[in-house]
């Protein structure tokens, strides 16, 4: 079983069609139960992250690893907790021992395959920001499901026309479990496109020309008070401190602006 996935995935080129193929082909992945100190084999539909598990594990690469994954501490209620789960990148591990044991694929063939699995890592994080894709979609890679908040995806009918329409496949990408949610991508663009229009209307560019000018006054006047304040003072120590103060207020403004 598990050589049959590095061999598909070589096939393949690809994750998530090689748990398509295994689920399409009713084929039963090992899984391993544990309840305390006792040990299960058990015999499961193929899931997405069983596949992606075997894929990144240098164990089936005949290495041994400790060590990859990490705790951080974040405040939760006003208390610090330990959160673990965070994979660490390769070169902060605390142990690998390569050519420790057979493995199912060499060295060289894991490492090809994480190249590959990064390239293929768009839609990897749930909550990292995208850039937007081609298409005829505005929202193309940038909308989230308001459900479980996935990565929208957006597919286009056969008929003429711009008719598209974003869906969810929620957990249907992991476990098979069905579609989350769907909508018409045209009302949805059209709305979004307004909304951008109006932004960009020429009383809005106006208005924040007029901001701008008044910051731009305001910053002047207040360096220019500062500076008359300051116009006594001669000395190297309190020249220095004078510039001080203008670089900091002007920092500080600047930052308001924004």
């Amino acid at each position: 079983m598990v050589r049959l996935v590095f061999t598909k995935f070589r096939e393949l080129g690809s994750a998530r069609q090689v748990f398509l193929w295994l689920r399409a082909a009713d084929i039963k992945m090992p899984v391993i139960l544990r309840n305390v100190q006792i040990y299960k084999l058990s015999w499961k539909a193929p899931a997405y992250h069983t596949v992606m598990q075997i894929l990144h594990n240098p164990l089936y690469a005949g290495a041994y690893a400790f060590g990859r994954i990490a705790q951080k501490t974040r405040i939760v209620d006003g208390r610090a907790r330990k959160v673990s789960g965070f994979k660490k990148p390769r070169e902060e591990w605390n142990v690998l021992l390569r050519d420790n044991h057979p493995g199912y694929i060499c060295w060289q063939e894991y490492e090809d395959n994480q190249k590959l699995l990064l390239e293929n890592a768009h839609m990897k994080k749930n909550c990292s920001r995208k850039s937007a894709r081609g298409g005829r979609a505005l929202l193309t890679g940038l909308m989230r499901c308001g459900r479980c908040g996935r990565m929208m995806r957006v597919f286009y009918g056969q008929a003429k026309g711009n008719a598209h329409r974003c869906q969810c496949r929620g957990d249907d990408a992991h476990v098979g479990a069905g579609l989350c949610i769907g909508i018409g991508g045209v009302r949805v663009d059209r709305a979004v496109a307004l909304q951008v229009l109006e932004a960009v209307s020429d009383r809005a560019v106006e208005a924040a020309i007029l901001a701008s000018d008044q910051v731009e006054r305001s910053r002047k006047e207040i360096i220019a008070a500062v500076e008359r304040e300051l116009r006594p003072m001669r000395c190297i120590g309190c020249a220095a401190w004078r510039r001080d103060l203008i670089s900091s207020m002007s920092s500080s403004i600047a930052t308001a602006t924004h």
